[in-house]
Order: structure tokens, then sequence, then C-alpha cells
């Protein structure tokens, strides 16, 4: 790569001479999902029936099939069906930052599913070049779609809004070395992906049969020897030697407390961090975006913190985030959207995954569609039932159960490690900040 040299002012700020500033509308055409009524969906069965992609099938730069549906009866055109690297673009949703997410139809996807297209909230960007693709992943890209969107009640997109996004455009033999380098990432980041989600079914796989055959007793020897007597319990067949239990039976659990009103959070470091909803993730804190208690406000709310030795659930906005705080927030003020479980009397590792298994967010989930505003009553979290094996038991599953997590962990920090490397290439390859150079087999 070299940097760029000689430069000219265009309509999308300066770029390389040579470069022309392009539409996406001439590079392709963007056609509109399918539209269906409830009696269209149905199981998959014979050749007729259409694979169909919806807004939630588009997450992370990436096309997921986790959870498609299927089509049948409904009117559907040739044009209408995805053809491989075709994009898949979410068009309208009820959140606004999900708008606009795209992800390409690879061949892959559609050796799977042949017939396939995308739903009436979605749209098909279909274009002879794969430089189009990193666009749609670029900053030219997004900051369009945020002016699009700005001041608009409903988040909804046209085909004439995305053909009408301009960007730099270089000629067509840097076009092909400069999607060559970031598809590498791309495929790199759709590895360390597909690694992830194995990794959580692993996980998932573990977590059924630990809560229910649990790991066996200790021998003499100090080997794990499988249980070999079951009871009935009301969660279903456990190990004879194990209980169940409620979460109130085995912790306190507490709230945490919002600032007096009127006040607010600072960016500076008071010496009393904040931990609110939007800082936590299943497992842990962010630290990045931590905010702080102004000094004078601390005494007010002083009785409201979280020690590093519990364990913090939300209960308002997205409920049911499970985790524990770093050592360096041991002590942090805890927002009132969140409690947390203190003076835990068991292993507090097994606590915290048995939170994480299926049946209780499930009952979480359940919780949250019963209510207009979702909340956790703390009563509920008390409530919890759960199975308990003998305390050695319970120190062995949350380790096994903690490896894996290890691993999910430093796999999730490679795939951050490679997102800032990707955005830190399309900023520079984009713009011609930094220039390619095309050899003859990329000229051919």
């Amino acid at each position: 790569m070299t940097a760029m040299q000689e430069q000219q002012e265009s309509a999308v700020g300066v770029i390389p001479a040579g470069w022309s500033i392009a539409s996406l509308g001439d590079l392709g055409s963007c056609i509109r999902g399918v539209s269906y009524k409830p009696e269209h969906l149905m199981q998959k069965t014979g050749e007729s029936v259409t694979t169909l992609l919806r807004s939630n099938n588009i997450k992370n730069d990436r096309v997921n099939f986790d959870d498609v549906q299927f089509v049948a009866g409904c009117k559907i055109s040739e044009g209408q069906l995805a053809r491989p690297f075709d994009i898949a673009i979410c068009m309208s949703n009820g959140s606004k930052a999900l708008v606009g997410k795209s992800g390409v139809i690879t061949p892959a996807h559609l050796a799977r599913h042949p017939r396939l297209t995308v739903g009436a909230f979605c749209a098909i960007y279909r274009s002879p070049v794969q430089y189009t693709a990193q666009i749609f992943k670029s900053q030219f890209f997004q900051s369009a779609i945020d002016v699009q969107l700005a001041g608009s009640a409903i988040n909804n997109l046209k085909g004439s809004d995305i053909e009408g996004i301009r960007f730099p455009l270089p000629p067509h033999r840097e076009q092909k070395a400069i999607a060559a380098i970031l598809t590498a990432v791309d495929e790199k980041l759709d590895v360390i992906a597909r690694q992830i989600e194995a990794t959580q079914t692993l996980k998932q796989g573990l977590m059924q049969t630990l809560f229910s055959r649990g790991v066996g007793t200790q021998d003499a020897d100090g080997r794990w020897v499988s249980h070999a007597e079951f009871k009935d319990s009301e969660l279903g067949l456990l190990p004879a030697a194990w209980t169940v239990v409620s979460v109130g039976d085995v912790c306190d659990v507490r709230g945490g407390k919002r600032l007096p009103k009127g006040e607010s959070l600072t960016t500076e470091n008071t010496g009393y961090p904040y931990v609110r909803v939007s800082d936590m993730y299943m497992g842990g804190v962010d630290t990045s975006n931590i905010l702080y208690v102004p000094a004078h406000l601390q005494p007010s709310i002083a009785r409201y913190t979280i020690s590093k030795d519990d364990i913090f659930i939300s209960v308002a906005g997205t409920l049911g985030i499970v985790g524990v705080i770093p050592e360096e927030l041991d002590g942090a003020n805890l927002t009132e959207n969140a409690d947390k479980l203190t003076d835990i009397k068991i292993s507090r590792d097994y606590l915290f995954h048995c939170l994480c298994s299926e049946p209780i967010q499930q009952a979480i989930a359940r919780e949250a569609t019963s209510n207009a505003q979702p909340k956790l009553a703390l009563a509920r979290i008390r409530d919890f039932r759960f199975p308990l094996p003998p305390a050695a038991e319970q120190r062995e599953i949350a380790a096994i159960l903690g490896a894996v997590d290890e691993k999910r962990g430093s796999l999730a920090a490679k795939h951050r490690h490679y997102q800032t490397l990707k955005r830190g290439l399309m900023q520079k390859l984009l713009t011609g900040e930094w220039r390619v150079k095309v050899d003859a087999e990329m000229a051919a």
C-alpha cells in the first residue's frame, strides 16, 4: 500500500486524482422484498417453497439462517429470488439502529436454500461487483442512512434512498484489489463468529446435561464418578443427593438506586462509578463508557453499591442480563434498573450459571412479554427455582462452564480486534488515503 499522492476536491471530500464519484444506483439496483400473508407461511416442504429472510436474519454484517421462515402461494417474481453475492438490506424496523444493516448472500447460502428471497421490510441490492458490498459497511453509507432517518417518526427506507447514496469510486482494477483485502478480513471475522456460535451451542448443551445429571461424586482418588441414583423432582429427574431451592433461599436480593431527580451522571472520574444496564453484557460489565456519580451526591445513594462478590441482574428495559463486576468496579453504585444478589451462601459462579440457564431465562422472557413496560420484580427473582448439588459438585460444574465462557470471551476479544482492524482499513482504503498496488493478475 502507498500513501495518497495527487488529490482532487469532490462532493464527498478530498479523493485521489483519477477516482470518480458514483451512487449505488450507478452500480446496481435495489429490489424490494415480497409481501405475504400469514396463510402463506408454512413448514419447509416441496420444491415450490421459498426461504424467506427477514430483518432479524441480518446481524453483525452477516446473513443469519438460524430462524428463517418459509412461504408458498404468494407472488414472487424470478427477479426477487436471491442470486450469489446479492446484498440483503434491512429497510424498516422498530429499531432505527437496525435499518440499513446488510449482509451478503453467498453461494453457500444458496446451496442450502436454492429458492431464497427477502420479506417486505427488506430488500435485495444486486450489483455485478463485490466492491459495493464494502460500501454498504462503510461510513459513507451509514452517515447517509442516519441523515435520511433523522427526524423521521417512521424508520423506513425506500429503494431510491439506497440508490442515491454517493461515494468515491476508484478505477475497476483498484476496486478489485480493495475488495479483496477487505473481503479477506470479512472472511476471518466470519470464521471467528462461527466459532463463537459453536462455543455458545456447546455451552447450552453442557448446561442441559450438567444441571440435570451433574458430574458425579469424587472417589478416594479425587476422580469424578457418575451419579448412580436419581429421583423425581419438580424440575424433573435429578441426582438423588441434589435438592431444589429458590434464589431467595441462598442469597439476598436487593435493588439499585437512581440519582435524585434533576441530577445527572458525569464523565469526570469522581471515584464513584455507576453501573448502568447499558454497561452490562451477559457475564460482566463493559468499562469503556462508565459514568460517575458527582461527589456531592454520593452520600445520598451510598447504600446502593455492588461488590465484586455479588451478581447483578437487569430488571428493567432489557431483562435478565446476568453477570459479575470486575475488580476495578468493586463497590460501584448500581442502577435502579438492576438488582444485586448478595450474601450468597453457595458457589457464586454456580448460581451465576443457573441464572443464565434456559429455564430461568425463559421465565424472565415470559415476564417481559406479560407486562406493557417490561419489569422484573424483586420478589419474582427470589422465587426462581434451580437444582442444587453438594458444594464440591457446584464448584466443578461452575469450573467446566467457566472454561467454556473463557474460550468464548477469548474469541469475542479476537473478533473485536479484527472489527477494529476492518474499520481502520475501510477508512483508509475507501477514501483513497491509502492506495493499493495493482499487480498484473489483479488487472486481468
